[in-house]
């Protein structure tokens, strides 16, 4: 039950960190020129669940652009996601030109 918790949290601490709140027109129109790249890191919860959809449509209904890529694997924790980034970075640059890793 604890680590629901926490889950949920980080969650929707992420989504606070990366959705932008305009408060004026002049924030809005900027918003509209710039494309934020978002690179989800998770594992099953984050991929079945379908966040990172779920972000890039809530940010497309504000006008803000964006771009995003997802590294998901099942059961891995945040430590293998930090080691694999490290130690793979060819596979970054795969991923980030739009192959498949």
């Amino acid at each position: 039950m604890i680590k629901k918790i926490i889950s949920l949290f980080i969650i929707l601490s992420m989504m606070v960190v990366f959705i932008p709140i305009t408060t004026n027109k002049s924030n809005a129109a900027s918003s509209n020129t710039k494309t934020i790249n978002i690179l989800f890191i998770g594992n099953s919860k984050t991929y079945y669940n379908n966040m990172p959809a779920m972000l890039s449509n809530m940010l497309s209904k504000s006008g803000q652009k964006n771009n995003y890529k997802v590294l998901a694997k099942g059961s891995m924790s945040l430590n293998f996601h930090y080691h694999y980034i490290k130690n793979n970075p060819e596979q970054m640059k795969k991923l980030f030109n739009g192959e498949k890793i």
